[in-house]
């Protein structure tokens, strides 16, 4: 009995010996964290320290911040800077058709007006258009305006078939005649662009479908003219023809071809 006391005598001062310091104060009582979703911060881990918690909350956070794309996609772009690339196209083949007729006028060169309005303006609207798209692009600007003014020229050449359409009807010359045709020019070029502008992204698609429908009027109503010979038939004929491509181009939201 006195052996057994004794060995439970020496177990206790080894176990008093070897327990640390601070182990004989007494116990202080944190509070405890309130209710709720468990956060990494709450872990007590190392700050280096991955842990599986740590882990999926870097996966269900990093997707959402990532950085969006720097570039759109082809089709979009080409869609939303449109305007601005029918309005450098046509800026193009009207002066590289004006410089033709000036030089012509000017000289009576019939070879270098020749090259200058046939070659010149498909080189001037294609760098043209190039340019001024990637400029709208790079430097953000409003698509709406771009669509607008890509509007201007085909409303400005419907504006002078009907003013010479008017001209030639009513028999006017002189500064009657100059009258009605700035006058009709002028109206039209706004009307162009307010449709245009209506078209939305479907402004460049509407520019080509214009041109098309008028190049493609003039090989039935040029010999149609010739044979009759009766210039009002060409002139009433593009008049028409141009009028259903800009109704056309209003009527863009709801037409979807």
């Amino acid at each position: 009995m006195l052996r057994l006391a004794a060995a439970l005598a020496l177990v206790a001062a080894l176990a008093f010996v070897a327990a640390p310091a601070h182990a004989s104060a007494p116990p202080r009582v944190e509070p405890l964290p309130a209710a709720g979703p468990a956060t990494p911060s709450a872990s007590p881990v190392a700050p280096g320290q991955a842990t599986p918690a740590r882990a999926a909350a870097a996966q269900a956070v990093v997707p959402a911040h990532r950085p969006p794309p720097r570039r759109q996609p082809r089709e979009q772009r080409d869609r939303r800077w449109g305007g601005w690339v029918a309005f450098g196209a046509q800026s193009g083949l009207f002066l590289g058709v004006g410089a033709g007729l000036g030089l012509s006028a000017r000289d009576g060169s019939r070879r270098a007006s020749g090259i200058v309005g046939g070659v010149g303006s498909y080189v001037l609207a294609a760098v043209g258009a190039n340019l001024l798209g990637r400029q709208a692009e790079r430097l953000g600007w409003r698509p709406e305006l771009g669509h607008a003014l890509a509007g201007l020229y085909p409303g400005m050449l419907e504006g002078s078939l009907v003013g010479g359409l008017i001209v030639q009807e009513t028999g006017l010359e002189g500064r009657p005649a100059r009258a009605v045709l700035l006058g009709s020019t002028a109206a039209f070029s706004v009307l162009g662009a307010l449709l245009h502008r209506i078209a939305g992204e479907r402004s460049g698609t509407r520019v080509g479908l214009f041109y098309a429908l008028l190049v493609g009027s003039l090989s039935f109503l040029a010999p149609a003219a010739i044979a009759t010979d009766r210039p009002s038939v060409l002139t009433r004929g593009l008049a028409g023809v141009g009028a259903a491509g800009l109704l056309a181009t209003g009527l863009a939201p709801v037409m979807r071809w």
